[in-house]
């Protein structure tokens, strides 16, 4: 038999270990369960103990200590049961993605230790326990049938698992969101608004629900476009086309599909198809398709031309493309300059026509010009040492590149190809360097309008063009540098 102190010991030890305890991990927590179950499964050994009957023949005091004891045993016993299963899927996501299963089966084991102990340590008759329960039971599931409802949708949804943590759901068409936690009555979804939603299991399980999230995450969208009948179709599916390409945000495998989804009288309605890599990107894509779409349909002169214009020089016939003082207009890095500077600088542009396939400059090529898209598509790619190419991205109608190649001097970093038939304006800066020599308020100018077009989100592919050489002096002195501006 075991000295009463040592039971009371034990025990003490159990209580203070358990409030210490409380607040840690779960392997944490496990590992102390562990430890306490074979400090008392040894103590029951050495007192050849049995934990399913109590000994006789001892006083009163020693039999409650050791029923208080045997019981700390049971219950030390069903933490572990309860603990198993958790440890061994704490890995798996998907194994816990609901915690419907394992409350349940905690209280099922619990529900059977408590049992076994009123029977075994405590010597309770557990029949007439039985039939009373049975009864409370009939009188609580009476007064608890939408809450037992959503407990046993839960598990049929559980064991179905139409999806786990974190994915991506719809239901019913109404509620979507990212599913965040799943309990044993319901399932909370944060929406795409950002707010929470909380839905019943028996909703839930009723409701017919769309997995965006499997077998991959991978969402597909469309935008849809109206152009006049008489603007020829082939025109507007390559704009669409070369829109899609400049929207990072769109997968390129699958491609975007284009086709006409409607002929009116006057107009006729294109549709734009494509996918993106989660369901979150869905707006942004849109947003940068329409923006990218209204850009190329502008830049051909197919919506209102560029409005701003020192004195609307156009002294020629009306063209499908802008001219070279529109497009210096619409260069964020000329927007310093005067009509009259803008005038004498477009008579310096030189316009160069390019084929699909055609390489516009490659990197190490020092020609200290900018480049500027009035029509067409480039795609700029880097070289590695191995000598393989790296796509950066494309540049589109409206955009330009070697800002910073046109103040410095300095060697483009990258290769521009065209990826479809384009038409892109050049300007030296041999014609750039007279203009503004000498006058140091428009030289100032110009190097924060140098450092503003840098900043652009839209332009960091083109910023790439001759700034990826390391070099310790800053921008502005290289610009002065070379403009040989004091």
């Amino acid at each position: 038999m075991l000295p009463e102190l040592t039971q009371i010991l034990v025990l003490v030890c159990l209580i203070v270990g358990a409030i210490v305890i409380r607040r840690g991990g779960m392997w944490q927590r496990c590992l102390f369960d562990a430890i306490a179950f074979l400090v008392v499964s040894g103590l029951l050994f050495e007192g050849a103990i049995s934990p399913l009957s109590r000994p006789a023949g001892i006083t009163p005091q020693a039999v409650d200590l050791l029923a208080i004891l045997l019981t700390a045993w049971w219950i030390l016993c069903a933490r572990l049961i309860v603990y198993l299963p958790r440890l061994l899927s704490w890995r798996h996501r998907s194994s816990r993605q609901s915690k419907l299963f394992s409350d349940l089966s905690a209280a099922a084991i619990f529900l059977v230790t408590g049992f076994i102990v009123l029977n075994s340590v405590f010597d309770v008759p557990v029949k007439g326990l039985l039939a009373t329960s049975g009864v409370l039971a009939i009188v609580l599931g009476l007064a608890l049938q939408n809450t037992l409802s959503d407990v046993f949708s839960g598990i049929a949804v559980d064991i179905e698992s139409p999806f786990g943590l974190g994915d991506d759901i719809e239901l019913d068409g109404k509620t979507s969101g990212q599913v965040i936690e799943v309990n044993w009555r319901s399932i909370h979804i944060q929406t795409d608004t950002g707010d929470i939603a909380i839905v019943p299991n028996t909703l839930v399980a009723k409701s017919q629900m769309v997995n965006r999230s499997r077998p991959t995450p991978r969402r597909s969208g469309s935008v849809s476009v109206t152009c006049a009948n008489a603007i020829a179709p082939e025109q507007i599916l390559e704009l669409l086309r070369q829109a899609a390409l400049l929207c990072p945000l769109v997968l390129q495998d699958p491609k975007a599909s284009i086709g006409i989804a409607h002929i009116g009288a006057k107009r006729m309605t294109y549709t734009l198809s494509f996918f993106v890599s989660t369901p979150s990107q869905i707006g942004a894509a849109k947003s940068q398709l329409f923006e990218n779409i209204h850009r190329q349909l502008q830049f051909s002169n197919l919506l209102t031309p560029p409005q701003r214009s020192p004195d609307q020089v156009n002294d020629g016939p009306e063209k499908s493309f802008v001219t070279p003082d529109q497009m210096l207009l619409a260069t964020p890095l000329f927007a310093c300059l005067s009509g009259d500077l803008i005038r004498s600088l477009a008579k310096s542009v030189v316009a160069r026509h390019l084929e699909p396939g055609q390489i516009l400059f490659k990197q190490g090529d020092s020609d200290a010009s900018l480049f500027m898209i009035a029509f067409g598509l480039l795609e700029v790619s880097t070289e590695h040492a191995q000598g393989e190419a790296l796509s950066l991205g494309y540049l589109g109608a409206g955009e330009s590149l070697g800002e910073v190649a046109l103040v410095t001097g300095e060697a483009y970093s990258v290769t521009a190809t065209a990826r479809a038939h384009c038409l892109v304006y050049a300007l030296s800066s041999e014609a750039l360097i007279p203009l503004i020599k000498g006058d140091e308020n428009l030289a100032g100018n110009f190097e924060k309008a140098v450092q503003a077009s840098q900043n652009l989100i839209q332009r960091k592919i083109a910023t790439y063009a001759a700034s990826m050489h390391e070099s310790n002096e800053p921008l502005i002195q290289r610009i002065r540098h070379f403009l040989r501006i004091r």
